[in-house]
This record gives structure tokens, C-alpha cells and sequence, in this order.
């Protein structure tokens, strides 16, 4: 390749800039959510599982470990534990060696007791018992239990199991054993009600390699399930971190659009008098063409490569600087990041640099002896068109989420017509002031004036890359900051469950008499759904496990008047205090989902014998990383009076208030207590790190920005490099000069900071509302900070671009 000039390498960078920010934010991106996945695989203990009442084949055990994966294997089931005369009914969970793939257990010598970690189940001949089987049985360290017929040793009691989810084994007492106790143990004769899981866990291409291999030889009911499938809290915080991964992506692609523009623009208007001197040579529009695509495609390869190259490394760096921070092991970089990264620069190569290569189709030779343009033909306006529409298409795909990427393509293009208009304005009112003010301020709105194309050009690409930095600026503090507020400190930690009716006093009394606060004890029913609008319902209707597994066993329902502030309406009527008594019920989305009801459905419950009708009026979205107490269905209060119910609350207890648990569990053994603060722990990590991730983009994303800065001022260079000459020939000396130049680009800045505080503040508050489910308060120091960061980062800019017009000797210009 021959030597490049000034405008093809700007063109480069440009391309580089684009690549290295799209790829290192898409290298550091997957390596971030490879890495929560996997943590978020301690919900499962696994990455990977499937259970059913059936076990899974040993052939697709064997296959998984053929692809060098790591497999479990868990069996649980009710059954009664034994210790001398005294009895308890539990859920029994028989693990085998390598249990839990992901995740830890935590064990203590005495109940609520300091605890410890373990990365293995009990050996053969010893069970890990909960705090309620010890508190039942009365047991200590060292004694014996018997569950069916085998005599297994108590050696530790059990504080936390990693993928402790949901049904009737997780709410009863837990006792753990080595699965190869169930031999001869006769505890899993017909009606065990066993539950049988295989565990996987591995590298991303493994795991898929199974699921793909495996899904014929699946029995019928089994399927394959991830950690955010089986855990509700832990989807709702993975799911708004991809969002807020891919926001900080679409940072980095919108600023990196802009400053290929601008360099594609500058590029073109160098190539103008090259081409106007070939055509008097006798080359043909397609010639011109066909020789600027090419050349534009070298250095579009040039750039590319140099950009994946910088974005790896860039990657890696930011590894470096934050790896100790983010706690958690990042696995290596994925390759496939590369294609959208280069694609990203492809698009914005032919988006932006088609146009004006178009335009230089219809350059008229005359230019060599008269500087003048045609209009752009009318198949500029389609190939921008066509442009804008593929970028779009991009920046969905980047993104990963639809709304996402309109919400932000939508605000950008209001963003960029309004800068658009705002600049018009400018370079009007500025033509009044000009004459109004004298000296530098005087030449430096001239200047405004003067260059009307120019200064929009400038303003737009300033105040589009501003407003994308302020937005992620918001996203960093202010929504970051709602998500996890969202969290508190004081969050439910503790649920009490299967409350009688009569103990409700008693156990308000224990909170009271310990200064522990007044819990808000909430009523609970369980109904079996038999119909819906008038049809039988059998389990083996739905492929989903789990949707036949709530219909084999019951549903669990709720009423209230008021909804709760994380619930959200869907569609459909909340009835408030006028629904008493009605015959109504509302629906969490994930019912939708797995059984696909409607507003309108009849579901028709067994209570008890007692059976009632209820119609579907409303329907919601839960935040259940609230770990508030929620219901996937709730009705109206007075519905069910007549109904047994149990009753649950949910507490935030300190570690000395959990000790004194086990009072109550001894004077009311039949409570249920379960401590969720390893979860609660679970999804602050992941709050934590996304922080982080979103703080490293950010400084990806300066420096684009800054990029683009430059481009915008680099293509006047040439041009101030001259006017400059004139007027130290004319005796303006370099204060004077100086000063015009600060007053023009601060102007600039300023206008551009303005624009886009407001513009960013607005898109944050579309995405809080209708992307991450937030409330968003808008923030009135970006008012002040975004044009004092406009003008600094104009003038600061502009000083780098041009250091070399106000100094340059005004004879070598003119020479």
C-alpha cells in the first residue's frame, strides 16, 4: 500500500477507534457475563440441569463427561428421620461426589453457629442435618439418626445449600446423605416421590454441544434447565446486567458511528480536486467509483485489524485493572466478538463513507479551475437511507434486546435533528452578536458564522458524542444506584413459613419480646388447579417440569387489596378495595409463559374439596429480587375466608436476632425458617460487578468520544491554518487568535453540553421506565456539568488539533 496522507489515516484511526471500542467492550462484555453466569449457576449448583421423577440415562452422563464435563448426581424425596424415640418428617437429599459443581455448602457446629465452607457433601455413613431437624430430634454432634434402614452419623449441621429452590423437600427440614447410602436403604420403594437431577458444568461450547446432542434422547418431562430458568430473583438481576452490558455497548457503537462519519466526510472532500483532475484526464464516474471503494476497503481492512488488535489488548488491560475488583474468575476471551466488532466497522464504513464516495461520482471537472459542487443525486438519499436502516439493524443486534436499541436509535435521531436545529439557531444569532462584541470574542463568533456548515457539523458530532457519554454517565450513577437501591441494606433476609392461624399471635409476640420488629405476616392458600375455562387439566398436558410439577402438587395463592411496589400491571384492572369478595384473580407473567393464560381465562381451583371459579382480570410483573414476599397469584381479600391458609413473613434479622431462632423453632417446630442471605449475597454480586463493567466501559467509551472530537475539528485544520496566516500577516498576534479560537469552540462546547444534558436525561428516563422497570429522578447537576464538560472538552480538543495553526510562521502558510 502506498504511503498514506493526512485525511486516509485520519480515516484509519477512525476505523480502528470504531473496531478497538466495539471489540474490547465485546471481549470484556462476554468475558463479564460468561463469568456471572457461571456464578449465577450456584442457584442450580451447576450450569446446566435436568430433573424428573425418572433418573436421566447414564448414557447422557457419559456423554457430557466425554465432552470434559463435570456431572452430579442428587436425589431428594420426603421421608421420616429417626433419632431414639423421637421422629421428624424431612426432605432427604442424597448427593453423589463432585456435589455442588457451582457454589459452596456452608456447615456450622451448632445451629445459627459460625459457619464454614465445604466444596463436597457428607462421605458415606455421615448426614448434614438444617437447624429445624437438630432443634426437632434434639440432637448433638455425633449421634445417630435412622432413615429408613440405614444408621447414618450426624456430623455437621447444614446453614446453606446452594440450589435450595422451591416445593415441598425444600420447605421441610433438610437432611443431606452421600447417594450411596440409599442402597439397601429401602427408601426408595414405590410412592418415594423422588426427584431425580443430574448436574452439569463446563465451558459454554460443551454445554451447548450437549444440549444439542442430547435433546432426542431426553425422556419425556425431562428438559434441560438453566440458573436463571429455575430462579426468578436471580433472572431479574442477570436480565437487567445484560441490559446494562448492552447499553454500555451501544455507547460505544452510536460514538463510533459518529466518528466515522466525520472522518468519511473529511476523507471525501480531500479526495475532491484528485478526482475533478482524473476526470479531465478522461476517467468515467464508474472508474472514480470503483477506485475509491476499493481504496476505502483497504483502509478499512487496515483500520479493522488494527482496531481488533487494540480492542484485545484493551481488553486484557482492563482486566488487569479491575480483575482484583470484580472478585470473581473471568474466563478467556471468546473469538466470536470479532464479527460484530468488525461488522460494526464494516457498516459504519459503507453507512457513512458511501455518500460522500457517491458524491464524488458527480464532481464536475470544471473544479479544477472552480471550486464548486453539485448537489448530491437522488441515489445519495437512498444509499443514506439504506444506511441509517442497517445501523439500526446493528445496533439491535448489539444491544440484544429490542426495545433497548430503539429506545436509544430514537433518542439519538431526535437528539441529532434537534443539535441540527439548535446549531441553525446558532450561527444566527451569533451573525447579530458578532457585530456587538470586538476583538477575539468578535472573530471567534465570525468564525460561527462564517463556517454555518462546519460549526453544525461540529455541534451535532459534539453534542451526539456528549450525549451519549452523559447518558452513560447516568446510567453509571444514577440508575446503577436505583437498581441497587433497590437492595437495600436492610433487605428480607429471613422467611418464616407455614405459620398456623393460631400461632400468628405468639410469633408476633417472639419478634416484639426481642426487639426484633413487627413482621407483616401474609395469608397463604393451596389450591389444585383441575380446569380451565371448563377443561380438565392433566400434568402431562405441558412439556414444561416444572409447570406439571406445581399442577401435580398445588398452587400457592394469596389475596390482597393494595399492590405491592414491586408489582407492576401488566394489563388487565387491579380491584383495589371495591374487588372484595369477586370471583377475580391475578397472574404473575412467568403463568403466561408456562401455561399461556389470558385476561378472560377461567381457572377453575380445588380447595380442600371446595372449588371456585376465578376469572383472569389482571395480569403483572413481579420484581422478585426485592425478596419481598410475592405470590405468582393473588385475588381479592374475602375470597377464600373460608379456605385454610398458612401465613408467611419475611424479616431482615441481624446475626445475634437468627440465633434466637431457634427458640421459636423449638416452641413452634412445625415453622419453617428459611435464610436467604447467601442469595441476597448472590444478587448484590452481581449488582456489584455490573457497576464495575459499566465503569471500565465508560472510560472506553471518553476515549471514542474524544475521538470524535477530534474528527470534527481536524476537518477545518486546514482552513484556520490559512485564515490564521492572513491575520498574523494582517498583525492579529497569537493571544488574539488564541482567544477567538477559545471563544468559538467554547461556544460550541457549551451549546453541545447543554443540548445533550437534556437529550440524555430524556433517553435515561424512556429506558429506566420501559427497558430496566425503574423509576428514574432526573439528575439537575447535568445541567451545569454537561456544558462545563462540553466546553472543556472542546477547547481541550481543540487545542491538540490545532496546536500547530496559531504558532506556525504565517510565511511558510502562505508559501
Amino acid at each position: 500500500m502506498k504511503r498514506l496522507d493526512a485525511d486516509q489515516w485520519l480515516l484509519v484511526v477512525a476505523m480502528a477507534v470504531a473496531v478497538a471500542s466495539a471489540s474490547a467492550v465485546a471481549f470484556f462484555s462476554a468475558r463479564i457475563e460468561a463469568a456471572m453466569a457461571q456464578q449465577a449457576g450456584e442457584a442450580i449448583a451447576a450450569d446446566l440441569r435436568t430433573r424428573d421423577s425418572q433418573p436421566v440415562s447414564a448414557t447422557i452422563e457419559d456423554q457430557a463427561r466425554g465432552l470434559g464435563l463435570r456431572t452430579a448426581r442428587t436425589v431428594t424425596f420426603p421421608s421420616v428421620v429417626i433419632a431414639g424415640e423421637a421422629s421428624s418428617l424431612a426432605g432427604i437429599k442424597a448427593v453423589s461426589d463432585g456435589y455442588p459443581l457451582r457454589g459452596e455448602l456452608r456447615v456450622a457446629d451448632q445451629p445459627y453457629g459460625p459457619e464454614s465452607l465445604r466444596r463436597g457433601g457428607p462421605a458415606p455413613g455421615e448426614a448434614w442435618v438444617d437447624p429445624r431437624v437438630y432443634a426437632e430430634l434434639n440432637l448433638t454432634l455425633g449421634e445417630s439418626v435412622r432413615v429408613g434402614q440405614r444408621e447414618l452419623v450426624v456430623t455437621q449441621v447444614l446453614a446453606y445449600e446452594p440450589d435450595r429452590g422451591g416445593g415441598f423437600t425444600t420447605l421441610a427440614p433438610r437432611l443431606m446423605l452421600h447417594i450411596d447410602d440409599l442402597s439397601g436403604s429401602g427408601l426408595l420403594g414405590p410412592g418415594s416421590r423422588a426427584r431425580y437431577a443430574l448436574l452439569v458444568a463446563g465451558p459454554a461450547d460443551a454445554l451447548a454441544r450437549l444440549r444439542e446432542t442430547t435433546a432426542e434422547q431426553l425422556a419425556s418431562g425431562q428438559r434441560w434447565t438453566t440458573a436463571e430458568q429455575a430462579r426468578p430473583e436471580l433472572d431479574d438481576a442477570l436480565g437487567r446486567a445484560r441490559r446494562f452490558m448492552g447499553l454500555a455497548a451501544l455507547s460505544a457503537v452510536l460514538l463510533a458511528g459518529v466518528a466515522m462519519a466525520l472522518s468519511a466526510v473529511q476523507y471525501a472532500a480531500g479526495q475532491r480536486d484528485a478526482v475533478a483532475l482524473r476526470k479531465t484526464l478522461g476517467a468515467t464516474g464508474r472508474m472514480i467509483l470503483r477506485g475509491e471503494l476499493l481504496r476505502l476497503l483497504r483502509l478499512g481492512v487496515l483500520g479493522g485489524l488494527i482496531g481488533l488488535a487494540c480492542g484485545y489488548l484493551g481488553q486484557w488491560i482492563l482486566v488487569r485493572v479491575i480483575g482484583d475488583l470484580v472478585l470473581m474468575s473471568l474466563p478467556p476471551p471468546p473469538l466470536w466478538p470479532a464479527l460484530p466488532a468488525l461488522a460494526t466497522g464494516a457498516v459504519a464504513l459503507i453507512g457513512f463513507g458511501l455518500p460522500p464516495l457517491l458524491r464524488l461520482r458527480h464532481v464536475p471537472p470544471m473544479r479544477v479551475l472552480q471550486q464548486a459542487l453539485g448537489p448530491p443525486a437522488a441515489s445519495v438519499w437512498g444509499a443514506g437511507l439504506v444506511a441509517a436502516t442497517t445501523v439500526a439493524g446493528l445496533l439491535i443486534w448489539q444491544a440484544g434486546d429490542l426495545r433497548l436499541a430503539l429506545t436509544v436509535f430514537v433518542g439519538a435521531a431526535l437528539a441529532l435533528g434537534a443539535l441540527a436545529l439548535a446549531a441553525l439557531g446558532l450561527t444566527q444569532l451569533v451573525q447579530r452578536l458578532r457585530h456587538r462584541s470586538g476583538g477575539a470574542w468578535r472573530y471567534g463568533l465570525a468564525n460561527i458564522a462564517r463556517r454555518r456548515g462546519d460549526a453544525t457539523l461540529q455541534l451535532v458530532a459534539v453534542g451526539t458524542g456528549l450525549t451519549v457519554l452523559l447518558l452513560l454517565v447516568v446510567v453509571r450513577g444514577d440508575l446503577l444506584a436505583t437498581w441497587r437501591d433497590s437492595l437495600p441494606e436492610d433487605a428480607p433476609n429471613v422467611f418464616l413459613i407455614n405459620i398456623q392461624s393460631d400461632q400468628r399471635d405468639a410469633v408476633s409476640r417472639f419478634f416484639a419480646e426481642r426487639g426484633l420488629g413487627e413482621p407483616t405476616l401474609h395469608a397463604m392458600a393451596r389450591g389444585r388447579l383441575i380446569a380451565v375455562n371448563g377443561d380438565a387439566v392433566e400434568a402431562q398436558q405441558y412439556d414444561d417440569p416444572d409447570a406439571r410439577e406445581r399442577l401435580e402438587r398445588a398452587f400457592n395463592l394469596s389475596w390482597a387489596a393494595e399492590l405491592g411496589d414491586d408489582n407492576t400491571t401488566i394489563d388487565g384492572q387491579w380491584w383495589g378495595e371495591d374487588g372484595r369478595g369477586q370471583p377475580w384473580i391475578s397472574i404473575e407473567e412467568n403463568m403466561v409463559e408456562s401455561y399461556g393464560w389470558t385476561l378472560g381465562d377461567r381457572l377453575s381451583f380445588d380447595f380442600a374439596g371446595q372449588t371456585l371459579d376465578l376469572e383472569v382480570v389482571h395480569r403483572r410483573a413481579v420484581e422478585w429480587d426485592s425478596f419481598s414476599v410475592n405470590f405468582f397469584l393473588l385475588v381479592p381479600p374475602g375470597l377464600l375466608d373460608e379456605v385454610d391458609a398458612t401465613w408467611l413473613t419475611s424479616v431482615h434479622l441481624p446475626p445475634e436476632g437468627k440465633t434466637a431462632l431457634l427458640d421459636l423453632v423449638r416452641a413452634e417446630p412445625n415453622i419453617t425458617v428459611l435464610d436467604v442471605d447467601a442469595l441476597i449475597a448472590q444478587v448484590r454480586r452481581v449488582m456489584d460487578r455490573v457497576s464495575l463493567a459499566v465503569e471500565a466501559v465508560f472510560a472506553l467509551t471518553l476515549l471514542a468520544g474524544l475521538v470524535v472530537l477530534m474528527a470534527a475539528l481536524q476537518g477545518t485544520r486546514d482552513q484556520r491554518r490559512r485564515e490564521a496566516a492572513l491575520l498574523r500577516t494582517l498583525g492579529a498576534s497569537r493571544r488574539v487568535l488564541r482567544q477567538a479560537m477559545f471563544t468559538e469552540f467554547g461556544v460550541l462546547g457549551a451549546l453541545s453540553g447543554l443540548l445533550a444534558a437534556g437529550f440524555a436525561q430524556l433517553i435515561a428516563a424512556a429506558l429506566a421506565r420501559g427497558v430496566f422497570d425503574m423509576t428514574y429522578v432526573a439528575s439537575p447537576d447535568l445541567w451545569w456539568t454537561g456544558p462545563l464538560a462540553g466546553m472543556l472538552l472542546m477547547t481541550a480538543a481543540a487545542l491538540v488539533s490545532v496546536r500547530g495553526v496559531v504558532g506556525q510562521p504565517p510565511l511558510a502558510t502562505l508559501r
